[in-house]
């Protein structure tokens, strides 16, 4: 009864309002109703008599699919088939702000909606007599292989932004090395880098990409090149490995923040503001105001909030009586609460100058059933390897992906291939 009465008033709003570019927002209950999405449009869909003209239209901040719709005079029917059909195939409260519509208008009738929620997937909003039909339609897409590489100029992230790399690539890159290298204190002024991700791409607008996952990573690091491969074994488990095939990954981070240099290190100090010599707990990071702090490893948020000289907080629960500390922060993540559960590497702050602190930095602490433990000498790394049957199958995807490097190095782009990931055996 609340919907019904719901869909009258905005039948009676859509009468008394009929510009085009209407302002008005209405804040509602979603559509949750549910039908038979899976009618097709059909030869009887509605003719226009005139030329149609197409009405491009943005999903403003609170604004509602149903708003968009009100100078059109829908009749309460056919917004309730809206609804019904929609809800199914993608909830209209999942719009977000600045989706974008393509209305077909002749003259002051609606025949057509088309939208586009999701990466190579358009719903189709389409007038069949009195009756508005739903449906969704995947479409076509190119799959490749993107070869990158460069030397570092600066910070990594810096130098891969110059080689054109994704940020989202480039996340993944840090993530993956941060198991092992220490970004501020073991990069030189040019080192080398190379990678090899996956993209797509809409063979109708190739410049609409969606970016993959990394396959392949390489980089020069304290005078040796560290290889590392993606490989999924035969429980379909994604990981990435060593030449030798070692998994690769770490506990907890060493450095839970890209783009900062040491300031200050664990042990015995002068602290800066109190003025007397303690023991560090912990390592600085210097970086600008804002810059995202990750969570070193998967645990839950076990305070969040201010505490003393540490300013704003996070403290994070760890496995086998693990805990780690990130203090001065700016404020924190949206959506990180106490008792949340965070994942390695997931955004739960900014960087900032609150407490007791003289410069913009990150104060960084792990701590093991209470004692604190410098993060540079933290022994945290995995050290499992494949076993021989999948060493077979590591070796044909560790090859063919070498190939594909030595390609990429000449053409950087090349098409997906299939058999990069197809479980075959060396043969005998």
């Amino acid at each position: 009864m609340k919907y019904f009465l719901y869909l009258l008033c905005l039948y009676v709003l859509s009468c008394s309002n009929n510009s085009e570019n209407s302002q008005h927002v209405l804040n509602h209950t979603p559509f949750t109703h549910h039908s038979d999405p899976t009618q097709n449009e059909s030869q009887s869909v509605h003719k226009p008599t005139h030329d149609v003209r197409q009405q491009i239209k943005t999903l403003a901040v609170g604004q509602t699919l149903d708003s968009l719709l009100l100078p059109y005079n829908l009749s309460i029917k056919q917004l309730w088939s809206i609804a019904q059909q929609l809800n199914p195939i993608f909830p209209a409260e999942k719009l977000k702000a600045g989706q974008r519509f393509t209305f077909y208008v002749d003259d002051t009738q609606l025949s057509r909606i088309e939208f586009s929620p999701m990466f190579a997937k358009e719903i189709h909003i389409v007038l069949n007599g009195e009756n508005w039909q739903v449906s969704a339609h995947d479409t076509e897409i190119n799959s490749e292989y993107v070869f990158a590489s460069g030397r570092i100029q600066g910070s990594f992230f810096q130098s891969a932004r110059a080689e054109n790399v994704p940020v989202s690539v480039i996340n993944q890159f840090l993530l993956l090395y941060s198991h092992q290298i220490d970004f501020q204190r073991d990069l030189r002024f040019g080192d080398e880098f190379s990678l090899i991700y996956h993209q797509q791409s809409l063979q109708s607008a190739p410049q609409q990409v969606n970016v993959g996952q990394l396959e392949f990573a390489s980089l020069s690091a304290n005078g040796r090149e560290h290889k590392l491969y993606a490989y999924s074994n035969q429980q379909g488990v994604r990981n990435f490995y060593t030449y030798e095939g070692f998994q690769v990954g770490s506990f907890l981070l060493k450095t839970p923040l890209d783009g900062a240099r040491l300031s200050s290190g664990f042990g015995l100090r002068k602290h800066p503001v109190l003025g007397y010599t303690r023991l560090h707990k912990g390592l600085d990071f210097g970086a600008p105001i804002g810059t995202p702090i990750l969570a070193a490893g998967k645990g839950v948020i076990e305070k969040i909030g201010r505490e003393g000289g540490f300013g704003l907080v996070v403290k994070i629960k760890h496995a086998n009586g693990y805990q780690t500390l990130y203090a001065h922060l700016n404020g924190f993540a949206s959506g990180i609460k106490k008792g949340s559960r965070v994942k390695q590497g997931q955004v739960i702050g900014y960087l900032g100058n609150t407490g007791l602190s003289q410069a913009k930095h990150l104060h960084y602490e792990i701590h093991k059933n209470g004692r604190a433990i410098d993060p540079l000498t933290f022994k945290g790394n995995s050290h499992s390897r494949l076993t021989a049957y999948e060493l077979k199958k590591f070796t044909i995807k560790k090859q063919n992906v070498e190939q594909l490097a030595a390609t990429g190095e000449k053409q950087k782009r090349m098409p997906y291939q299939s058999d990069l990931h197809q479980e075959r055996l060396i043969a005998e």
